[in-house]
């Protein structure tokens, strides 16, 4: 497990673009990877506060991540000044 690397697996986060707040909204979020590749084209959805606070999710490289398919294998991202990633941590794993 990564408990004894001290990893943690970034999960890239994205938006809809426009923001949306409305009820119909949920009605078009992504099912897969290929649904969530279509939104993107579309411009209906975008990276994570991609253009209000590129550093906080841009380490996470969602360029790399959007042309990696299913069986692709995980990929370093360095920690950078304002970094804020979602992670999902193996249990028992914590800060020292």
């Amino acid at each position: 497990g990564i408990c004894h690397r001290k990893r943690a697996l970034i999960v890239p986060a994205f938006a809809q673009h426009p923001y949306r707040t409305d009820e119909g909204a949920f009605l078009n979020l992504p099912r897969n990877k290929e649904n969530l590749l279509q939104l993107l084209a579309s411009d209906d959805m975008t990276s994570f506060e991609e253009f209000e606070n590129p550093s906080g999710h841009g380490p996470t490289n969602f360029r790399r991540w959007t042309s990696l398919d299913a069986s692709a294998a995980p990929y370093s991202v360095d920690w950078e000044l304002r970094f804020e990633p979602y992670v999902v941590l193996e249990k028992g794993v914590h800060r020292s």
